[in-house]
């Protein structure tokens, strides 16, 4: 069984795919499943993805015919993955080399269904900026991890396929399960996801007060 089983939606990034794929076949946890899926990518992205399953049997590769969005992408990613735990990577982003490793060692010593790293925005003009939100988590408890979803492994057995974690629509759906029915977060302040902001484009990692999340919780609970 691999530890990790990484999920990576694939839509039109052959830009920037082979840096993403370098740092998955390039971490030092090698006990890694990489399930590729490009969506009907019109770009050159499927042969890229094609020209890496032939050098690494680690990396599995569907190719759908019809363009599903991100959020049945990421769900048929979770059908079909055998690790222990659950990861995903946006194709345009790309992780540190000890990313996977760091991220497993603490989920296995705090026995977190949950276990986060930090992101670190890579702005158009070069500029980096690393995320605190784990001193947050760290302070007042596991419901301030809402956005930064990227950043975290997630236990298959004892929390998504427990309580039938999916995708709907967008990633706040699936966290907004997943963070309520975790037993815990664990974070580790060492273990970076590159997250790669593209002009003025609006990241994906939003913050959300405790208050707003607590809102969320008592409707999906209803």
């Amino acid at each position: 069984m691999p530890k990790i089983s990484v999920i990576v939606p694939v839509y039109n990034v052959g830009k920037y795919l082979p840096a993403c794929l370098d740092s998955l076949v390039g971490q030092t946890l090698q006990e890694i499943e990489i399930i590729t899926i490009n969506d009907c990518s019109a770009d050159n992205s499927l042969e890229i993805l094609e020209e890496y399953s032939k050098k690494d049997k680690r990396i599995i590769l569907v190719n759908n015919k019809r363009n599903k969005k991100t959020a049945y992408v990421r769900n048929q990613g979770i059908s079909l993955a055998k690790g222990e735990y659950l990861s995903f990577i946006d194709g345009d982003d790309y992780l540190c080399p000890d990313f996977f490793e760091r991220l497993y060692k603490k989920a296995k010593k705090e026995n977190s269904d949950i276990t986060k790293g930090l992101t670190r925005v890579i702005n158009k003009d070069g500029t980096v900026t690393t995320a605190d939100d784990n001193i947050q988590i760290r302070k007042s408890g596991k419901f301030y991890f809402m956005g930064h979803l990227l950043t975290a492994i997630y236990h298959k057995k004892n929390l998504i396929d427990k309580f039938n974690i999916r995708f709907y629509i967008d990633f706040f759906c699936f966290q907004v399960q997943a963070v309520y029915y975790a037993n815990k977060i664990a974070c580790e302040d060492k273990a970076f996801y590159n997250y790669i902001r593209h002009g003025l484009a609006f990241a994906v990692h939003v913050y959300l007060s405790l208050g707003a999340f607590r809102v969320v919780i008592t409707g999906y609970l209803s």
